[in-house]
């Protein structure tokens, strides 16, 4: 489990990160801004990954399921709380949290993707 501090650092990564999510199509200047909060966030590349792929993804990726999908970006308290909810329910329910996470791969690697490519330069992969 994450200690209080670094989901307090988590929190505007996540809810950055919880805009991929939503039930709208993401334009290049969406994947910019969000590389750019990425970037001064306070973890390495690899660390922002990890999160993607195996927080944010598991937790957000239902979101594209649904057949009326939120459209309205969540705020900083309901994308804690909703990571918060999943990561409780990967340690009650691990084979449905592998399932969710298996399901989403595809999806958040792309998306990986796209953020990587509006890096900002100034800031190199670390």
């Amino acid at each position: 489990m994450l200690s209080q501090a670094e989901i307090t650092n988590r929190i505007p990564v996540w809810r950055a990160m919880s805009d991929l999510f939503l039930d709208t199509e993401s334009s290049p200047g969406d994947y910019s801004a969000l590389a750019q909060v990425l970037a001064r966030a306070d973890l390495s590349q690899s660390e922002l990954k990890d999160i993607f792929l195996h927080e944010i993804a598991p937790a957000f990726y239902p979101n594209l399921m649904s057949v009326a999908g939120e459209w309205q970006p969540w705020d900083e308290d309901q994308a804690r709380d909703i990571v918060l909810a999943s990561m409780r329910s990967a340690r009650a329910f691990p084979s449905f949290f592998w399932l969710r996470r298996w399901l989403s791969r595809g999806y958040a690697r792309g998306e990986w993707e796209k953020i990587l490519a509006s890096w900002p330069k100034s800031r190199s992969a670390v």
